[in-house]
This record gives C-alpha cells, sequence and structure tokens, in this order.
C-alpha cells in the first residue's frame, strides 16, 4: 500500500493519494514501536521504516497540494524518524536531505529565521554543504544582504522539483518587497526596468500584477509605471528611469 501511495503522490493523483494515505495513517496508529512510543516489538524495524516512508510520501503530497499547514504537521511527525534514526535501527533515507532542504524553505517564507538557524545548528558540515541544503542556505543569504534579483533568479535552479511551491511563495514575497522598494524610491519607473527588477515575463504581467497588488499604481501607454500620487521631494531625482 505504501508503493499506491508513492505511484499517486509521483503522478499527481492527489485523490487518491489523500485517501491512501489516509488508511496508511489508520494502519500506522496499530504500530506502538513507532514513535513517540518507540515500545519494542519483532517487527519493528520494518513498522517504523514503514512509517517513514508514509511519512515522507505525506510530506511531497502535502507540498502537491500546496498545503503549508498539512506540510507543516508531516515534518512534526517525520522528524522524530530523522533526529533517531540510529536509535530506531533505521538506515539512512535517500529522501532525508532533500525533505530537511524543503523544510529549511518553508521556515525562510514563514520568515521563521530563529528557527532556520536552529535547524542548521543540527546538521553536520557535510550535511549543511549537501546541495539541498546549500540551496535554501544560499537564498537565505541572499534575502539577508537585500539580493531580491539573485532570490528571483534561484527559482530557475532549484535542485529538487518539489521546491518549487517554497520558491513560488517566496518569490511573491521579494517581489512585493522589490516593488515596495521601487515605488519609494521612484515617481514613475520604465515599463521595461520595471519588469526587469520585478522578473515578470510580460507587460501584461506586470499590469495584472499592478492591477492586483498595487491598484493606484497606472501602467501607461507613455512607457512608464506610475507608483500613485504622492512620493514626497525626495524621489524626484529618480522619476524618469526608463
Amino acid at each position: 500500500m505504501a508503493q499506491k501511495l508513492q505511484s499517486a503522490v509521483d503522478n499527481d493523483q492527489l485523490a487518491e493519494a489523500s485517501a491512501v494515505l489516509g488508511e496508511l495513517k489508520v494502519l500506522l496508529t496499530g504500530f506502538d514501536s513507532l514513535p513517540p512510543m518507540n515500545q519494542p516489538s519483532p517487527h519493528a524495524p520494518e513498522e517504523r521504516a514503514l512509517g517513514r516512508q508514509v511519512l515522507e510520501q505525506a510530506v511531497f503530497l502535502a507540498l502537491k497540494q500546496q498545503d503549508k499547514t498539512a506540510f507543516q504537521r508531516q515534518m512534526a511527525q517525520l522528524k522524530p524518524y530523522y533526529q533517531d534514526a540510529a536509535g530506531l535501527g533505521l538506515p539512512e533515507s535517500a529522501l532525508r536531505m532533500p525533505i530537511l532542504g524543503l523544510n529549511l524553505l518553508f521556515l525562510l517564507v514563514e520568515n521563521r529565521l530563529a528557527e532556520f538557524h536552529s535547524e542548521l545548528e543540527h546538521l553536520t558540515e557535510a550535511e549543511r554543504a549537501n546541495t539541498y541544503v546549500s540551496f535554501p542556505i544560499l537564498v537565505e543569504q541572499q534575502l539577508m544582504v537585500g539580493s531580491y534579483h539573485k532570490v528571483l533568479e534561484s527559482r530557475t535552479h532549484t535542485p529538487h522539483p518539489g521546491y518549487a511551491f517554497f520558491m513560488s511563495l517566496l518569490v511573491d514575497t521579494v517581489r512585493d518587497a522589490v516593488a515596495d522598494c521601487s515605488e519609494t524610491a521612484y515617481v514613475r519607473l520604465g515599463v521595461a526596468a520595471a519588469k526587469e527588477i520585478m522578473l515578470l515575463d510580460s507587460d501584461a504581467a506586470l499590469a495584472e500584477y499592478a492591477a492586483t497588488k498595487h491598484p493606484d499604481w497606472k501602467v501607461g501607454g507613455d512607457g512608464f509605471v506610475h507608483f500613485g500620487k504622492d512620493h514626497g521631494p525626495k524621489q524626484s531625482k529618480a522619476a524618469d528611469v526608463p
């Protein structure tokens, strides 16, 4: 049944995956060998391996459902399997590093930076250098120094397809920050420049973004984005960036 869950998740059969996950979660409640009880059992290794496998697929299902709450819940249940794999008699999971990297991205999206750094402290130097973990570390560094354009560009070379959801949320946050900075710095900005700094690929995308997030902006036929009405004298020097 665990293989059926994985197949459904891999093939984006989300309704079926949810149903199978529900059945498996009920099954797992009958295993006292699983965390947090960790009771001895003749079949403990197999039961724990199954529990971890199910929760790993539950994490990926939550991502495909774009459900941050479910992702956080599944991660909380999965963490004990990663924190004490040796004590549970489990071999290293091939999905551990990608999932730990996903959790770091989630913490960035939620702006939970203290928890982000706390999670890093539990990793070895080699684990922090792993491509799945070094990616969110680099993104966090780019955010801290205000290299927003690099953050926007990084969405195109994520180390795992599952990272796309959180990167899209992060890109939205960064784009909003860039937009706020732009309307503070300029009275108006050329359409081409606005598209470049906000990493929007068309005039239509820029117009849609303005209409949705900044209805006071005017994306006019004169080739400029006009940032509202009142911006004060300090912006006048930078008013006509083409």
